[in-house]
């Protein structure tokens, strides 16, 4: 009874290791993973439009897209492996705030956030500017909230942005194992 018992046990972790293995945080319902055409279709079936002008002045291994995300029009910024071309994050930014909406919109980020990850994962803290942000920390990687003032802006009182930074713990660990070969 006792072989069976951690036979089974056994075959439980290593079912549960396999699936964790295999799933991806996901980004606007799409997992970060995958090459990042086979990611660019899937954005833009859901509305997204490719930044092609802004896009040739980034460097490779960032692509932009502009769209509806959780209600709200941003922008995106999609980050993948140069290498093996494969999505390892993404964040949306709501731009041309003022100061206020900033942190409104942060708020809101955070309310939802925690409806679907429980308040349980999420840390809050402060940035170098004494600004707010948090994170939250899940299985499958890590989302970054935090607004900021763009200097190189000139639209005073909305030059302030809120950003959501999408990370996958697998696929950023490989991308940083791929970065770190270089060395």
């Amino acid at each position: 009874m006792k072989r069976q018992t951690i036979f089974v046990l056994s075959l439980l972790f290593l079912t549960l290791s396999v699936q964790a293995q295999t799933k991806h945080m996901k980004f606007a319902g799409i997992p970060l993973a995958g090459t990042i055409e086979q990611f660019q279709k899937k954005l833009v079936a859901k509305g997204f439009h490719v930044q092609t002008i802004l896009n040739r002045q980034l460097p490779v291994g960032t692509r932009l897209f502009k769209g509806v995300f959780a209600g709200k029009t941003g922008n995106v910024a999609v980050y993948y492996d140069v290498g093996a071309k494969v999505v390892y994050g993404a964040k949306v930014y709501f731009d041309s705030l003022t100061s206020d909406c900033a942190r409104t919109e942060l708020d809101n980020l955070k309310s939802l956030l925690t409806i679907k990850y429980g308040e349980e994962n999420i840390t809050d803290g402060v940035d170098r500017e004494d600004h707010p942000t948090f994170t939250v920390k899940t299985v499958l990687g890590s989302i970054y909230c935090y607004m900021m003032q763009d200097a190189s802006m000139s639209s005073y009182p909305y030059d302030w942005s809120t950003h959501a930074e999408f990370s996958d713990a697998t696929n950023s660990l490989r991308h940083e194992s791929n970065i770190l070969n270089d060395f």
